[in-house]
């Protein structure tokens, strides 16, 4: 389950940008949250609003670029089989109205729920090319993280 995503340089975003999907501690409507043993309450729907030109359409395209580039090898795989994902790759085009952001990487972080363990999974692009992935998990109710891949860094 989708707890928060979350990136940076990507489009007309330069700084970090959290999309949360944590409750708010508010009273209304609490018996529709989704709620599991000892992790925080979550939105079971979220909305993006906003006059045009504000980034509506650009935050969902960064979602769709870190779904794409995840998803993009198992469909290469896949390519001699009938395909069953059909995600457009969208490219991760950094914030280009400087010029130090245009040449540093996009960053993105997917930080998702599985029974009682809270994972978080980073991926760092440059130039459409992975420069830094990694994947850490630590339980809901735990004080220490655990590395679940090597950071994989190309030079």
């Amino acid at each position: 389950m989708l707890c928060q995503f979350t990136f940076k340089n990507f489009k007309s975003y330069k700084d970090e940008t959290v999309f949360d999907f944590q409750a708010a501690a508010l009273p209304e409507f609490k018996e529709t949250l989704i709620t599991t043993e000892s992790a925080p309450d979550l939105v079971p729907v979220s909305a993006v609003y906003g006059p045009n030109g504000g980034g509506k359409s650009n935050l969902l395209q960064a979602l769709s670029c870190v779904i794409s580039t995840i998803v993009k090898p198992v469909h290469e795989l896949g390519k001699n089989r009938q395909s069953v994902i059909l995600q457009q790759k969208v490219d991760a085009v950094p914030f280009l109205f400087d010029e130090v952001s245009a040449d540093e990487p996009t960053e993105f972080k997917l930080f998702f729920l599985i029974r009682n363990n809270l994972y978080c999974y980073y991926i760092a692009l440059n130039n459409d090319e992975v420069i830094s992935e990694s994947l850490t998990r630590k339980s809901v109710t735990g004080k220490k993280t655990a590395e679940l891949s090597l950071d994989r860094k190309s030079g």
